[in-house]
């Protein structure tokens, strides 16, 4: 009874312990001086360096330990107040009145011939940057972040969507709260202590937002920073406003870009003189229509290190009618910071050499005469003040840049980031958020239907593991249909809808294919899949089947082993220019047949081998037997007189006789390529390859072992290329250079020419590295030596994006060049012109074909847009 008794007592302790917890601290208003509320002003806790924002009614909530504190209240354009305040045994309310700053700027004279002063300003910032990204050796901090967004659905999308049994999502929120460490150059690591939303990947996605987004990097949030060595090239500057921060002078600097649009900001930072780091900064900027607000509030963690402590991003935008918006809020607190000593100056003074000319002489005779006065002396000197114009301060801080990276034990690594979460990470209550929320919610995001809607959540992801054996009508309709199944916790089935790939040639006639797959995920996959295909004019059955392991020795070591086999139907084109879906709509209105096609059964072994981080070594074995087919149908919807089908050969100039007998081959493929100084990024310990960062050399040997098998093909064929994709702030450039030769003194198929991806329709389905744009499809294909060129510029800003509102859309101009010779062929050019991401993601390109000197070809090409994301953190 006693020892119940003692229980009990223990457990009420508890609960009033965890009660008490949380339930001291700061909360209250911060207003202007007319008593309207600040939305996202920044408190900041000296003792705890910690800071927080108050929520769109310029409220905050602070919790603290009982205890003296003193806290700074900030609002960029008004004055700072400062206050000491004791917090006891509850929650001090508190109602802080922020006046507008005074303006305190320069006197100074405007001529012709001068700059505002704010270049002085931003080109001793600009020096800086490298320093103070080199100044932090480690830091860590608590990060709060909680997101809101809403969604605007069209009307009649709604309207829809409530006649069935669906909850629209117009309002999504979602918290989390991490630890996160940073260790110079690149390591970041992240421990996820609590998160909930009510969308299921929200939360997931967004506690990444604001990880390695830094002002003073080159790129910011993937834009030209206004403290990059090239801000100039992008930015004008113009001094604002100049005011006191305690002892501190603060200069606001407008950022005007030079070309409004995306991948510039514009707006305000704020420098501190002297130091030249970042007080704060309000900067704009657009991405794929979506403006983009970024806010950070800096505070001195250290006597040397400004840090952020709060941070705001808003977005606001549509896509496809669907109006969107989203804001972050983040509180940093309890910072830690190691500084670099080496790097740590006490007197610290930059010299603008442009306009301090004369002192930048003085020093310079100074520092001469005290190099010969110590050369002179044996006795000790007392160091000088450390004075630098910017070019010397510079050129120290790229020497000791490079000193540091020869130190760094993986220099190809450029970002280590790893995430932990914890296990209770999503299994915390309301409670517990009330008890620590440093930034109240609104009276939006209090509303009950969001909570509701993240508890319903987690119903729908349990519902969604469900075992297959209780849905058999899901299963029924998914034989029609297709669909997608879990049968354990690694493994998946997958089958095909005999409607996803119905299509004609004139081969088969109208034919099906429905794809089977059987995958287990985890480190090592395995994979089954399939094909069963039919075609009901030509009343034949076709069938392939592949099984792949995929096994993985260590971070960046993924080899894959393969077995294929079966019957089937093949373009002559193994790369399958010609897309089945698009050839049956050219087949069925035009009596365009593109599509040629033989029968092929084989059976093959293929591999790959991660050979170091940089090469990679493929290679394969295969038998065949390829028989010729034959056209069986002349249906089509459009009659045209005449016009007819074109016969299943493909025509080539070099061959005017394509046709084949049924033959047999083994061949034998081998392929070598090499990035020299390939960069990675690693993310929970596996390493992701940075492809812009250095060009793609490659060697590929394919060959006909006739002579050796028995078989009836005998060839030899060695090709070499270069592929490189160079990123920067103005635009991308892309170019691919290839070239080869076949040697063979037997026989040699048309189906083992090298044949070159072209394109005679509207509608582009490969890259622009990947296919030409006018070419036919085996009008080249060649039994000789070769060379083809592909070369594509991407601009941000040309002719038509130069509009701000079709730059701001995301509106891309590209250029592209394109040349292939062969042994038999004149030399062919085509040069195009495009406009990419319409409507986010359409491409349309108009293309001119020339042979030798002559004009050959105009066409306009559609296609897809790649590589269109948004993105507010890293780089």
């Amino acid at each position: 009874m006693i020892k119940n008794g003692l229980l009990l007592l223990l457990l009420v302790s508890c609960v009033f312990c965890g009660t008490v917890k949380g339930q001291t601290g700061i909360r209250g208003i911060i207003t202007s001086g007319q008593g309207e509320p600040l939305p996202y002003a920044t408190v900041y806790v000296v003792e705890k360096k910690s800071g927080t924002v108050t929520n769109e009614q310029g409220m905050f909530d602070f919790p603290l330990s009982p205890g003296m504190y003193h806290v700074n209240f900030q609002f960029l354009g008004r004055t700072t107040e400062k206050q000491i305040i004791t917090v006891g045994s509850g929650y001090e309310n508190i109602t802080v009145n922020l006046l507008p700053q005074a303006v305190q700027l320069p006197v100074f004279t405007v001529t012709t011939s001068s700059e505002d002063p704010a270049y002085a300003i931003m080109r001793k910032a600009i020096a800086s940057a490298r320093y103070y990204r080199m100044l932090v050796k480690s830091y860590e901090a608590t990060i709060y972040i909680k997101g809101f967004g809403e969604i605007k659905i069209p009307k009649l999308v709604r309207t829809l969507a409530s006649q069935q049994p669906l909850d629209t999502v117009e309002y999504f929120l979602s918290e989390t709260v991490s630890r996160n460490y940073y260790e110079y150059p690149n390591t970041y690591r992240q421990e996820v202590l609590s998160a909930r939303s009510n969308n299921q990947d929200t939360g997931r996605v967004e506690i990444n937002q604001f990880i390695g987004a830094n002002i003073y990097e080159p790129m910011f949030a993937g834009v030209v920073s206004p403290l990059s060595p090239s801000a100039f090239g992008f930015y004008r500057f113009k001094l604002v406003n100049s005011f006191l921060e305690g002892q501190n002078e603060i200069s606001q600097i407008r950022v005007i870009p030079r070309s409004r649009g995306a991948n510039v900001f514009e707006g305000d930072i704020y420098i501190v003189e002297g130091s030249w780091s970042v007080y704060s900064f309000t900067l704009k900027t657009w991405s794929q229509g979506f403006e983009i607000n970024i806010n950070q509030m800096f505070a001195p963690v250290s006597s040397k290190v400004w840090f952020p402590v709060s941070h705001r991003y808003d977005m606001n935008g549509s896509f496809f009618g669907v109006g969107m918006k989203f804001q972050y809020l983040a509180s940093l607190s309890d910072y830690r910071v190691t500084i670099n000593d080496t790097l740590s100056y006490d007197r610290l003074v930059l010299i603008d050499e442009k306009t301090e000319r004369d002192y930048a002489q003085a020093v310079a005779e100074e520092k001469e005469r005290l190099k010969q006065k110590q050369s002179d002396t044996s006795g000790t000197l007392t160091p000088p003040p450390q004075k630098f114009t910017l070019k010397e301060f510079r050129k120290v801080m790229k020497k000791m840049e490079r000193e540091s990276k020869k130190k760094e034990k993986e220099p190809e690594v450029i970002l280590d980031y790893t995430q932990n979460i914890d296990t209770m990470a999503f299994k915390r209550d309301a409670a517990f958020w009330d008890s620590l929320r440093p930034i109240p919610l609104t009276n939006l995001e209090k509303r009950p239907g969001l909570g509701k809607k993240i508890d319903s959540v987690e119903a729908v992801k349990k519902s969604d593991t469900a075992h297959i054996g209780g849905k058999f009508g899901k299963v029924a309709s998914g034989l029609l249909f297709g669909n997608r199944y879990k049968i354990s916790k690694n493994w998946w089935i997958r089958n095909g809808s005999p409607f996803e790939q119905l299509n004609f040639n004139t081969v088969e006639g109208l034919n099906f294919t429905i794809p089977i797959e059987l995958t287990r995920y985890g480190r090592d996959r395995f994979r089954l899949k399939g094909d069963l295909r039919y075609g009901f004019v030509s009343r034949a059955f076709y069938g392939r089947g592949e099984i792949t392991w995929r096994y993985q020795k260590d971070s960046w070591r993924r080899n894959e082993i393969s077995l294929r086999g079966g019957n089937y139907v093949e373009q002559f084109n193994p790369d399958e220019p010609v897309h089945p879906f698009i050839n049956t709509f050219y087949s069925l209105l035009w009596m365009d047949n593109y599509m040629k096609i033989y029968e092929k059964t084989f059976g093959g072994i293929n591999g790959t081998a991660q050979l170091t981080s940089r090469m990679k070594l493929t290679g394969g074995v295969e038998w065949s037997r390829r028989s010729p087919l034959e056209n069986t149908t002349d249906y089509t919807w459009v009659s045209r007189t005449g016009r007819g089908y074109t016969p299943n050969a493909p025509v080539s100039i070099e061959l005017p006789d394509t046709r084949f007998a049924q033959h047999e081959a083994f061949m034998l493929n081998a392929g070598l390529s090499y990035r020299p100084g390939l960069r990675f990024r690693r993310n929970n310990g596996k390493l992701w390859p940075v492809m812009e960062s250095y060009p793609e050399l490659t060697l590929n040997y394919t060959g006909a072992l006739g002579h050796l098998t028995g078989t009836d093909v005998d060839f030899h064929r060695l090709e070499a290329g270069i592929h490189h994709l160079s990123k920067g702030a103005r635009g991308v450039f892309e170019m691919k250079l290839s070239g080869g030769t076949t040697f063979h003194d037997g026989a040699i198929s048309f189906t083992d020419f090298k044949h070159f991806n072209g394109n005679l329709t509207a509608i582009t389905i490969k890259g622009p590295m990947e296919s030409y744009r006018l070419l036919d499809y085996y009008r080249f294909s060649t039994q000789g030596p070769w060379v083809s060129a592909m070369t594509t510029v991407r601009m941000n800003r040309f002719l038509l994006s130069r509009i701000f509102w079709l730059n701001v859309a995301g509106i891309r101009e590209s250029l592209s060049v394109n040349y292939l010779r062969t042994e038999h062929s004149p030399n062919y050019t085509e040069v195009g012109y495009g406009l990419e991401n319409i409507l986010h993601m359409i491409k349309v390109e108009a293309f001119t074909a020339w042979e030798d000197d002559g004009y050959k070809a105009f066409g306009i090409r559609v296609g897809i847009s790649v590589g269109n994301t948004i993105s507010i953190g890293g780089d």
